[in-house]
């Protein structure tokens, strides 16, 4: 580029560049100006919306109301105006023709009544301005001679006068100042007119006329007028910002409650399902206040509902486990002692028949472990079926403990049968209570030292009955009195496989408990043992199907109902 160009070029290179900036400098500024004027004009926060509209409709309510007012106090003021002009116009003009009478002109009359009252004693004069005419159009006040007469401005008094001097009419109508910008009618000034007129033999004269103008504007001249529509304005203000606080006020009332539930609902979204809305129903609006409540509830509901979904994931997964654990150590003996039998490295007859009967025993435990598990899965799903029939109590419990019997002995502890022969028959399916009265029975044995004794009772309690196995024995830890009836629990001083447990008799008890409509419970003796017990119905009571209490009888949630088959 030639250097002559390339000195041209570079400053208009710059100069666009430096334009370029500060265009974009000044966008920006824009930008961030009409954020700023949107979120005044339209605040994202619900509180500063509601009190922005609150105080925007209550402006414009006192404004709109303000403007009525002055409208209608001028407008009332010119009509009072125009009606004393005429009034003024009326009386100067007889007056005039009165004098014109006495002194036998009208320009007497002028210098004695108009000249007098207005150089001599300003403070009786009019407040606005006079013309009066003779009947030759001749301006004989303020100043002789004026020219206004030959003027057809119709926005002057002239052709009302003249008008007054051809037909001696009465008008009345609105001068506009020159000096003043209006923009509203009655903001022009008012003006009057009347004939002068005598009364002659030949009947009456018109010897001129007279116009009375008022002398500022009709609508908004007077100081009270003024003073009015101020006190109206800072009234509308006062009233406004008032109001204004008041909506805020209320503004907050209302949103305050709504952030306080969206910061609870906020901190639930983040794991906290313990978080609730804290909110006084007495000041917050009821809709508020049940809003809330519902919220809390809604809450509680889903922490319930999440809390039982992580119980039944840890149900699931001590099921798996306990199973596997279970069932190792009978698949481990027969694998075991079976790979010896087929190795051949057992040659005395007498250890391979020990070893039979080590994988027979095995395999019985293995097979009562699992159609214990099939029984307490279709239990806890509602398959199994109950045969509900009027029942005996104390017959079905002599039977149990006569299959009990040697056991008892075996044991040293002695077996009582305590309840009444005439006690009210049950609504149960026999075969299934028994398996009840054995297990519990059976357990309370098992936990009793010799010398003890195992005592069976029935108290009725309403429509219901409760059957209690107590035993003499250690009793149970309170800290495993609430879980002695779930599946493969084990006390340690109470519940092992040693024993001859498997962990799934109790929980059976209670599927088939609950299956009849009943309830179990575990609790210890004020004089030492342990109480098992559970409630039966009357067969008196209403006959009504059996219905799935609290614990593990829902089929959808069971582990068992999905694990086992």
């Amino acid at each position: 580029m030639h250097p002559m160009l390339e000195r041209v070029h570079r400053p208009w290179q710059q100069w666009r560049t430096t334009m370029r900036a500060g265009l974009e400098a000044f966008r920006l500024w824009f930008s961030r100006v009409l954020f700023y004027v949107r979120s005044l004009i339209r605040p994202r926060s619900l509180s500063r919306q509601l009190a922005f509209f609150a105080v925007a409709i209550a402006v414009c309510a006192i404004l709109a109301t303000t403007l009525v007012a002055a409208f209608a106090v001028s407008n009332s003021f010119a009509s009072y105006l125009q009606t004393q002009l005429h009034r003024s116009a009326q009386i100067e003009a007889a007056h005039l023709g009165d004098l014109a009478l006495k002194y036998g002109n009208l320009h007497d009359a002028i210098n004695t009544d108009l000249l007098d009252k207005v150089f001599r004693d300003p403070a009786s004069g009019s407040n606005g301005q006079i013309w009066v005419v003779d009947q030759e159009g001749n301006v004989m006040f303020p100043t002789p001679g004026n020219l206004v007469w030959g003027s057809d401005d119709p926005t002057t008094v002239v052709p009302a006068l003249r008008s007054a001097v051809v037909n001696g009419t009465t008008q009345q109508g609105s001068l506009n100042d020159p000096d003043q910008v209006s923009w509203l009618h009655f903001s022009a000034r008012g003006y009057a007119v009347a004939p002068i007129i005598i009364s002659t033999t030949q009947g009456n004269l018109i010897i001129g006329a007279v116009a009375v103008s008022s002398e500022v504007s009709v609508g908004g001249g007077p100081a009270f007028i003024q003073s009015v529509d101020r006190a109206i304005l800072l009234s509308g203000l006062v009233i406004a910002l008032i109001v204004g606080i008041i909506g805020a006020l209320l503004a907050q009332r209302v949103t305050q409650p709504l952030s306080h539930l969206t910061r609870t609902a906020a901190k639930m979204a983040a794991g906290d399902l313990s978080a609730r809305a804290r909110i006084n129903a007495n000041a917050a609006p009821a809709e508020i206040g049940q809003l809330a409540t519902t919220f809390n509830t809604m809450a509680a509901n889903l922490q319930h509902d999440v809390n039982e979904l992580r119980r039944q994931e840890r149900l699931q997964r001590e099921l798996v486990a306990n199973v596997a654990h279970e069932l190792a150590t009978p698949l481990t003996a027969i694998s075991g002692y079976s790979e010896a039998l087929l190795d051949g490295d057992v040659l005395d007859p007498q250890d391979k028949a020990e070893f039979t009967r080590v994988i027979n025993r095995e395999s019985i435990r293995l097979g009562k472990l699992v159609d214990q598990l099939r029984h307490l899965a279709r239990l806890e799903s509602g398959a199994e079926k109950m045969d509900l029939e009027p029942t005996a109590l104390a017959p079905l419990v002599d039977d149990t403990l006569a299959v009990l019997q040697g056991e008892s002995e075996a044991r040293g502890v002695a077996l009582h049968n305590a309840i009444a022969p005439d006690l009210v028959p049950v609504l149960a399916d026999a075969d299934r209570l028994t398996q009840v009265v054995l297990n519990l029975t059976d357990n309370a044995l098992r936990h009793t030292p010799a010398g003890g004794t195992v005592t069976l009772t029935a108290q009725p309690e309403g429509d219901h009955v409760w059957v209690t196995v107590a035993d003499t024995g250690p009793g149970i830890a309170p800290e495993d009195l609430p879980h002695v009836f779930e599946r493969f629990y084990r006390a340690d001083k109470s519940r092992n496989r040693a024993s001859g447990g498997t962990g799934l008799g109790l929980a059976i008890v209670k599927g088939i408990v609950e299956a009849h409509g009943g309830h179990v419970r575990a609790t210890n003796a004020p004089d030492g043992g342990a109480r098992m017990a559970f409630s039966v119905r009357l067969a008196t009571a209403a006959a009504q199907p059996p219905v799935q209490h609290d614990g593990h009888a829902d089929n959808a949630s069971s582990p068992l109902a999905t694990g086992v088959s």
